[in-house]
């Protein structure tokens, strides 16, 4: 049938200009998602910081006597708490991209495996000991799921699986040399507690920042391996497609030259049938006695 294979050319050119495009579409489209959940987190931790920054400043500034004997302590707390509000920003953050990335595009079962061996591979990062008035440090590690793609499995029945990625919160506090220092500079003294402060959260800016620069660098990585192993399975399923196209094509077109060359040799057999029937036909015309006018042979 010439409009059948017109279709299979068609969806066979189809499959194969999908196969050049997919790899660069869903590159760009996770580097995109990376850049912008990046600068929200880190604008969210200005905004949390700047906030802490105000809040404190103007308890210096109320503080009578020995009334900031108690603020290093608090500042703990309060950066302690800071540091919880960004691991659910960021557990949040990281489910969202991968929902947005992957969730309706690819199986979640198979990206949940790669995403699990790439983020857990390397050793967990540890700031402590790169600051000498805070302490970061990264806790224990959970699995979070994709609500989407939980959604997206449950509808088509296939229970217990989905998105699922590792996340390490984070841990935030005040090192022992902030407690030091305080000690030693700032007593009640609230020109040297505002510039302990300033001190305090610049350097707890700067770590989450690089921290947070991290684990969205970590999140990008598994990602792209991710992406970049469900797009190769995607490939080799164009491809078997492509190949089951081609040979239902090769095969259409066999199975008609089979058929004509049968109808060839059934023709030619018949023919050839109806030549001896002939030759029969004549030999017995030959053989038959002809009448005479009596009615008699001769």
């Amino acid at each position: 049938d010439a409009a059948a294979q017109a279709a299979t050319r068609a969806e066979r050119a189809a499959l194969a200009a999908r196969k050049r495009t997919e790899s660069r579409q869903w590159t760009l489209k996770l580097n995109a998602e990376i850049q912008h959940a990046r600068v929200a987190v880190v604008g969210r931790l200005r905004t949390r910081l700047t906030e802490v920054q105000h809040d404190y400043a103007r308890r210096i500034d109320t503080a009578r006597g020995e009334g900031l004997t108690a603020l290093p302590d608090d500042l703990d707390t309060q950066l302690q708490a800071v540091a919880a509000e960004l691991s659910a920003t960021l557990e949040d953050t990281y489910r969202d991209v991968a929902e947005k990335v992957l969730a309706d595009t690819f199986d979640p079962a198979r990206v949940s495996a790669t995403l699990r061996h790439t983020l857990t591979a390397g050793p967990p990062r540890d700031g402590s000991s790169d600051n000498m008035l805070i302490a970061l440090s990264a806790g224990g590690v959970a699995l979070i799921a994709g609500r989407g793609a939980m959604l997206g499995v449950s509808a088509l029945g296939i229970a217990g699986a989905g998105l699922l990625m590792p996340f390490a919160g984070l841990g935030l506090g005040l090192a022992a040399g902030g407690y030091v220092i305080y000690r030693r500079r700032v007593h009640t003294d609230r020109r040297h507690a505002h510039t302990w402060l300033r001190d305090v959260l610049a350097e707890a800016r700067a770590a989450l920042t690089d921290e947070i620069a991290g684990r969205f660098t970590d999140l990008q990585y598994a990602l792209s391996v991710a992406l970049d192993d469900a797009i190769e399975r995607r490939l080799r399923e164009l491809d078997a497609l492509i190949a089951e196209i081609d040979a239902a094509a090769a095969e259409d077109a066999a199975g008609r030259a089979r058929r004509r060359a049968a109808a060839t040799a059934d023709r030619d057999t018949a023919a050839a049938r109806l030549r001896v029937a002939d030759e029969a036909l004549l030999r017995a015309r030959s053989l038959t006695p002809t009448p005479t006018d009596e009615g008699q042979p001769r």
